[in-house]
């Protein structure tokens, strides 16, 4: 895990869809409003390929591969 301790509008989400975009992984977010602010800033970078979850949807789909 990283954290990205930058102060208000620094460039932390763009920071982490670059991220995901290189190394392939999920983000996951606290709520769909800010799943769709980071699809949205995905979108703006040409950075199409990464998955955005909500906990709840993470944690759905994670129950679903258990079973």
């Amino acid at each position: 895990m990283r954290f990205i301790n930058l102060g208000r509008r620094n460039g932390r989400t763009t920071i982490l869809v670059y991220t995901a975009h290189i190394t392939n992984t999920p983000i996951i977010v606290f709520s769909e409003r800010m799943k769709q602010h980071v699809i949205d800033i995905a979108n703006r970078l040409s950075c199409d390929n990464i998955d955005v979850y909500t906990i709840e949807e993470y944690r759905n789909y994670m129950t679903k591969e258990d079973n």
